[in-house]
């Protein structure tokens, strides 16, 4: 029976991708696998798990922030070596420096080519995949480019329109959230599909809402590495595997499990 294995936020970690890949029953015979973004950066094996993906054509990715960051310093480090002076000049981490330094231009044309979101229909079930996320009124068409790879927290402001009172919606940077402020997946309605997401890291759980699954478990921290394997009856499962601390994360969310949240 064929599957669709999501997954998100790799970042690297190739010996725990392929290890959940075995736990997930995968039959490159049949299945797809689905990444929700984030495959470079942090872990010790970026360019590795790019050829990886770029090897099996069964294997689809959505661009995550770590992607958009490392084509930008990639273009910006070719304009530097052909002679060009940039009045801004991009500054970079050694991990990232190291990340860029270690692809070819096949592995960043493959990260360019990757889009912003996907969607698939399994069963009676549309399903969309996105690395970031959603404002409530918002597609993933009109969904900022560099927002819909990023957005964690909204904060809700309301304006009056003649006589009528809207609300707007703004990103809230992370570490700054409010009381008052909301996680994107509990104002989504899923309008566009049930959504997985990456891009916010947990501590090791899963993150379960109505119409959203968060399976950035935080491998790369020490923490987990998730997918959601979807039958062809639409039917969802879980499984995951031990990481490896290779970094520290300031925004392991300490919001999990909870499951049933609108």
């Amino acid at each position: 029976m064929m599957k669709t294995i999501v997954v998100t936020d790799i970042h690297g970690c190739l010996r725990e991708f392929v290890q959940l890949l075995g736990e997930c029953d995968y039959d490159p015979a049949s299945d797809n696998v689905i990444a929700c973004g984030d495959l470079v950066e942090k872990g010790p094996h970026s360019k590795e798990v790019v050829e990886y993906f770029m090897a099996r054509p069964s294997f689809s990715c959505i661009k995550g922030n770590h992607e958009e960051s490392v084509i930008r310093y990639w273009n910006h480090e070719r304009k530097v070596e052909n002679g060009s002076q940039p009045n801004n000049p991009m500054r970079s981490s050694d991990d990232r420096k190291k990340v860029v330094d270690s692809l070819e231009e096949a592995h960043v044309d493959y990260l360019k080519s990757l889009p912003l979101y996907l969607t698939k229909n399994i069963a009676s079930q549309r399903f969309l995949f996105i690395h970031g996320g959603l404002f409530p009124n918002k597609s993933p068409e009109t969904m900022d480019s560099k927002l819909i790879c990023r957005l964690r927290y909204i904060r809700e402001k309301e304006v009056l329109d003649g006589y009528r009172i809207n609300l707007s919606y703004r990103s809230v940077q992370p570490g700054t959230e409010k009381s008052e402020d909301k996680f994107w997946a509990d104002l989504y309605g899923g309008e566009h599909g049930f959504a997985f997401y990456g891009h916010q890291p947990s501590k090791g759980s899963i993150s379960h809402w109505k119409h959203a699954c968060g399976l950035d478990t935080g491998a790369v921290y020490g923490e987990k590495l998730s997918a959601c394997v979807i039958g062809e009856d639409g039917q969802k499962t879980f499984k995951q595997v031990g990481g490896k601390r290779y970094c520290e994360s300031p925004f392991l969310h300490e919001k999990t499990n909870i499951e049933g949240a609108g």
